[in-house]
């Protein structure tokens, strides 16, 4: 088998692929002994099928599948030979089949790029460490004791406050006709800041008990139908009953109702998990810095179908998130190639990213052990409350495992940058 490869370009390669005229007459031999086995031809009995009459009748459709067949074994032994490292699936062109000489193609291919690195010491990347003041705390605290707020009803009172809860009576106009939800009965809305379609109706504050208090409300992008995108609804809504809200007291107490023991345990906790989702924020920042800085100084082509893949894995993300929230993407009305597409400046960005970052790694030699694996393993365990045991079974798999370690190489290229960024790198 004769094979040349050509490299079009940093990211594509041509590979011309002669298979010899006895490897054809093999497949060919091959393809039709099992057609024979299989096919059924009234006049013969199975299996006895003279090659002539499986001729007549499949030629074309056994040719084709030999074409395919010697294709992938020229593009295969073409790979083994050349030891290129491809991304995606090759693009044919195909030959002139004959069955008695030999066959010729041409498969073009895409090619993992190998960035060429000019600078990645001294960046002007800026770092910081976590920080969580008391005052994060006690705000957390107590946004958490208003998710917690019991409602009863506020005797002695007609005016409405704001932080009630109400029941209210409603009807609603736009350009002097009704629209669809535009009347309730005994609807409950809370007397804060917020959206009108979720449920906030700030507008109520000092409305009296069972009187009619009107107000107008400009309905945006989000609209129930879409006639209702920038119009102002006029709304007549009637208070049927106030609730006042009631917070539970900052105890312990309370701390047990979210499985610790003492308030005070209660904040240590809330200070280690608002401090971990911080470095989280702040390492996303970094490395969004250190990938806008490297492809700036270390300019590089990538491949489409790179692309295309980033662009798969973020859109399997979107839908994710989509789905747990209960809704089925399936059912949007969405424009998935436009989606798509507004995805590929992103998708670009990344995949460079990933590259470059790989660069670093191999630049400096940079590996990932035994040992890194395991801290990883810890971290993963201890974070989602886990047994380690049964983290690890998570990464059997080879391909997971590599993943994991592609991902703890490209943390260890990212703290190398920032050990060698240029100074003043705090702020």
């Amino acid at each position: 088998m004769k094979v040349e490869l050509q490299e079009i370009s940093p990211i594509e390669c041509r590979f011309s692929v002669e298979v010899e005229a006895e490897k054809v007459k093999e497949q060919l031999e091959r393809a039709y002994g099992q057609l024979a086995g299989k096919v059924s031809v009234p006049g013969f009995r199975a299996g006895k099928v003279p090659r002539r009459i499986l001729e007549q009748r499949f030629r074309a459709q056994v040719e084709a599948d030999v074409v395919r067949d010697l294709e992938w074994l020229g593009y295969m032994e073409a790979l083994r030979k050349h030891k290129v490292d491809v991304v995606g699936s090759p693009h044919w062109i195909h030959g002139v089949f004959n069955a008695q000489e030999a066959y010729s193609f041409v498969a073009r291919v895409d090619i993992r790029p190998e960035p060429k690195l000019e600078a990645y010491k001294e960046l002007a990347l800026s770092f910081s460490e976590p920080i969580v003041s008391d005052e994060d705390i006690e705000k957390q605290l107590e946004n958490m004791q208003h998710a917690r707020a019991r409602y009863e009803e506020a005797k002695g009172r007609e005016e409405v406050h704001i932080g009630d809860r109400v029941v209210v009576d409603f009807v609603a106009e736009v350009e002097g006709k009704p629209f669809k939800g535009s009347e309730a009965k005994g609807v409950s809305v809370d007397v804060t800041r917020g959206e009108l379609r979720s449920g906030h109706m700030p507008q109520l504050e000092a409305a009296k008990l069972n009187e009619t208090c009107e107000f107008s409300h400009i309905f945006g992008e989000d609209a129930p139908e879409a006639f209702l995108h920038g119009k102002a609804a006029q709304f007549k809504v009637v208070v049927k009953a106030i609730q006042e809200r009631q917070l539970p007291p900052l105890d312990d107490a309370f701390a047990v109702s979210l499985n610790a023991k003492t308030l005070e345990e209660l904040r240590v906790r809330m200070r280690q998990g608002m401090e971990k989702a911080e470095r989280r924020r702040l390492a996303a920042d970094f490395r969004t810095q250190a990938i806008e800085q490297l492809i700036e100084k270390n300019p590089l082509e990538v491949p489409n179908s790179m692309v295309e893949r980033g662009i798969d894995w973020m859109m399997e993300g979107a839908l994710r998130s989509i789905a747990q929230t209960g809704v089925d993407p399936r059912n949007l009305q969405m424009d998935w190639s436009t989606i798509r597409e507004e995805m590929r400046p992103k998708a670009v960005v990344e995949v460079k990213g990933q590259l470059l970052l790989s660069a670093v790694a191999k630049a400096e030699n940079l590996e990932v052990g035994d040992v890194d694996l395991e801290a990883k393993f810890t971290e993963f365990a201890e974070d989602s409350g886990v047994e380690l045991s049964q983290v690890k079974k998570q990464f059997t798999d080879v391909s997971q495992k590599q993943a994991l370690s592609q991902s703890i190489l490209e943390e260890k290229a990212l703290e190398f940058l920032k050990l060698h960024a240029k100074p003043p790198v705090n702020g």
